[in-house]
């Protein structure tokens, strides 16, 4: 009997243990389903990242092509508006233009309606191209053109020959156009800039001249004040100003 009871106590023992595997199976499959599902959720997230890069890499790889499209193209017109032949060819328009703007102040065309009317047309097509090249040379500087003295020169002359092209009295000085021929040829430049080097020099020259004057005119004044003449050179400060002037010169 008590053999028959052990084995008994056995058997349920194996059962237990048969169901505690079964209970640990039952777990690992538990566990094997939540990690396919955080692996599946992770690889949805890798995919959704990847695919948001690659946009934002399409995206940057476009705006970088643009600039590059605009930077190519704004050296081009620069090369080409600045190349020697067309300066060249700039210059020779710019001469023809002043003659012909010499040409108009005759009677002989001034009182022709007709012959006015052409010389207009004509100053109108050059200042069409004038405005085309400094256009181009906007898109090739960009804002920084106003760090150039010379091309600031140019903007003024052809904003202001537009500006008032229908203002008969202003457009007189549109023959100041001629002077873009200083901006064009190398010498004329250096010798402006040679001049704006001197000013201090030639200002402190200006000073010491009318300390002198001053000085001078204060000691005639007093010692010829009375000095009866037939003009009067010396009775007043300003007259004596004039008189040295006068001597001067």
């Amino acid at each position: 009997a008590t053999t028959t009871t052990n084995n008994h106590t056995d058997d349920d023992n194996e059962g237990e243990v048969d169901g505690n595997h079964d209970d640990a199976d039952d777990n690992d499959g538990e566990n094997d389903g939540g990690s396919s599902r955080e692996n599946g959720e992770s690889n949805n997230d890798g995919n959704s990242s990847n695919s948001n890069n690659s946009n934002r890499n399409r995206k940057e790889n476009a705006f970088t092509h643009c600039i590059g499209f605009v930077n190519q193209w704004r050296y081009n017109c620069g090369m080409l508006v600045n190349n020697k032949h067309i300066q060249f060819f700039i210059i020779i328009l710019i001469i023809i233009n002043a003659i012909m703007m010499g040409i108009g102040t005759f009677d002989v065309i001034s009182d022709d309606p007709e012959l006015d009317d052409i010389f207009e047309l004509v100053d109108k097509v050059f200042l069409i191209l004038f405005t085309i090249e400094l256009g181009l040379q906007f898109i090739f500087h960009g804002w920084r053109i106003i760090l150039d003295g010379w091309l600031v020169f140019d903007v003024i002359v052809i904003c202001t020959s537009w500006t008032f092209r229908q203002v008969q009295i202003i457009r007189a000085f549109r023959i100041f156009r001629a002077l873009r021929l200083v901006t064009r040829i190398k010498i004329m430049k250096n010798l402006i800039l040679a001049l704006f080097s001197v000013m201090p020099r030639m200002a402190a020259i200006g000073l010491m001249l009318c300390l002198t004057f001053y000085i001078f005119a204060v000691m005639f004044t007093q010692l010829f004040k009375h000095l009866k003449t037939e003009t009067d050179y010396f009775s007043s400060i300003d007259k004596t100003f004039f008189t040295l002037f006068q001597i001067m010169t």
